[in-house]
């Protein structure tokens, strides 16, 4: 999960051991920044790109409304660590410690409630995927019932009058056998 990323970045901050290492991290916090809110907002509003609808259920909504202070505090700290790197020149480690904290602190809440939101989007499409075998069932036995009435009122009355037809002519044929015919 990105957040988990964003968080092993961020930690991994106070454990370098070179210090130039500060701005390869930074790249790959900012790249993970970006890709973590395209994806946050996807999942809530939509995107085609990702093939992500654009309607959520209230359930999904309401657990999204629990979950998004948490991602804005995760994400304003993650920011709060990119730019104290840019700042000319970058401040001391001792600056964005308190960020790092904020990271590491909301990422386990972040966890536990984007967790409660995948297991209701399966929920739901277990929902959706019960329903399509109902709706399956009904279309089959539909078709079999079709079926059966153009067999009993189609095939088996053309079947009478064909056997029927081929008795009279072989009466008839029999007939002109018996007259000389």
């Amino acid at each position: 999960m990105l957040s988990q990323k964003l968080a092993k970045d961020a930690i991994s901050l106070l454990a370098l051991k070179h210090p130039e290492d500060v701005f390869i991290i930074k790249e790959d916090l900012k790249k993970t920044v970006k890709l973590w809110e395209l994806s946050h907002d996807a999942l809530q509003n939509g995107n085609d790109s990702l093939g992500l609808p654009k309607q959520n259920s209230k359930e999904v909504i309401a657990k999204f409304k629990v979950l998004n202070p948490i991602f804005d505090s995760i994400k304003d700290a993650s920011k709060s660590i990119i730019t104290k790197i840019e700042n000319v020149p970058p401040l001391p480690l001792d600056s964005y410690v308190s960020d790092i904290e904020k990271v590491r602190n909301h990422e386990g809440d972040f966890l536990i409630q984007m967790d409660a939101i995948v297991n209701q989007y399966d929920k739901e499409a277990e929902e959706k995927v019960a329903w399509l075998g109902k709706l399956e069932l009904l279309l089959m036995a539909l078709t079999l019932l079709i079926l059966l009435g153009e067999f009993i009122y189609i095939f088996w009355p053309a079947a009478k009058s064909v056997r029927y037809t081929l008795k009279e002519l072989l009466a008839a044929e029999g007939k002109a056998k018996k007259n000389g015919f």
